[in-house]
């Protein structure tokens, strides 16, 4: 295992479903005996959580290096209030990176850059008043590539830091009519930085990150004006404090992740959601959740396997529970 991995990036559930909780009004309304899945509006480009346990300001020695992270969340939907709602998401996937490390200084610290494919296997299931309706998709999530990343050492050996630039294209499995959609039909820019600092076995990194959307002229969402919906933008903090005991390493990870603003339709902030008692989403849709965890790992030497689990502490407007994961990571 080298002394770093380069971000393993793939997605978080968005936590507005318009479509699919309008319809179901309607449709209980009508008193209809099933409720068909209608489409939503689509995830949150960062999934938080998924670059614990990486010295990630630290740029590993050139060449070409893997990682698959493979992650599995049994989750349900906060409003909010960050109360529980009867819709339940399963969020499943695996992320596959390929990162290249020239023999390159830019600025005075080491470039690299990387390529990601995220693919999803997600399902959601919504029970309102007894009529229980599920819906599963898989597919790929929108292509990650980030040409731009430069790693500087300012204590050596000890303390570095980062910044980066991640585009995540318009590629992704989407369709307008679909019940659910595991990508985005829109672009995001992801500036982050980060700083590790390593010292007789311990580590400490703090990864901040910020999602920028572009609008969807093609959305599902009941809300959207002639199928515009802007997503709001996002803020991520991730932080990983850990000691390593030869070929083991033990610590505690926790993530932060914060909407800065409102969805918005049409130029106006999406409004509150309620169905009967249930309210699913406050006006202006921001997300925001927080959690903490346990982790450990193991160097093979062929390869570093990194297992850790994430629990919900805080969640609004969002998806929250038990998060498994589990990343493998090779130099070629």
């Amino acid at each position: 295992m080298t002394n770093s991995e380069v971000r393993s990036t793939t997605i978080s559930k968005k936590t507005r479903n318009h479509l699919s909780t309008l319809c179901t009004a309607f449709l209980v309304a009508a008193g209809a005996s099933t409720v068909p899945a209608c489409a939503e509006e689509g995830p949150i480009p960062y999934l938080a959580g998924v670059n614990l346990g990486i010295p990630i300001a630290a740029s590993p020695p050139p060449g070409w290096y893997g990682s698959t992270t493979v992650y599995v969340k049994p989750l349900t939907l906060y409003n909010g209030n960050g109360k529980s709602t009867p819709i339940d998401v399963g969020l499943n996937g695996a992320s596959l990176s390929l990162v290249y490390v020239p023999d390159v200084q830019i600025l005075g610290g080491n470039y690299f850059a990387f390529v990601r494919q995220p693919v999803l296997f997600n399902s959601q299931t919504t029970d309102f008043f007894g009529h229980s309706s599920t819906d599963r998709e898989s597919g790929i999530f929108n292509t990650i590539v980030s040409p731009f990343n430069v790693s500087w050492m300012l204590i050596p050996g000890e303390l570095f830091v980062s910044a980066d630039m991640v585009f995540y294209l318009k590629d992704s499995t989407y369709s307008r009519t679909a019940s659910l959609n595991i990508g985005n039909n829109f672009w995001t820019f992801e500036p982050s930085a980060a700083v590790t600092y390593m010292h007789n076995g311990f580590q400490l990194t703090a990864l901040a990150l910020y999602d920028i959307n572009t609008a969807d002229n093609n959305s599902p969402n009941a809300l959207a004006v002639n199928g515009n919906y802007q997503s709001g933008d996002i803020f991520s903090l991730e932080v990983t404090a850990l000691q390593k005991f030869d070929e083991w390493s033990v610590g505690v990870v926790g993530y932060d992740q914060t909407q800065t603003t409102d969805d918005t339709a049409g130029g106006h902030a999406v409004p509150a959601l309620a169905i009967g008692p249930y309210l699913v989403s406050s006006n202006g849709n921001r997300a925001s959740e927080v959690a903490v965890g346990p982790l450990v790992g193991y160097d093979f030497g062929v390869v570093n396997l990194t297992a850790y689990y994430t629990r919900d502490v805080y969640h609004e407007n969002t998806i929250g529970g038990n998060s498994f994961w589990l990343r493998l990571s090779k130099r070629f």
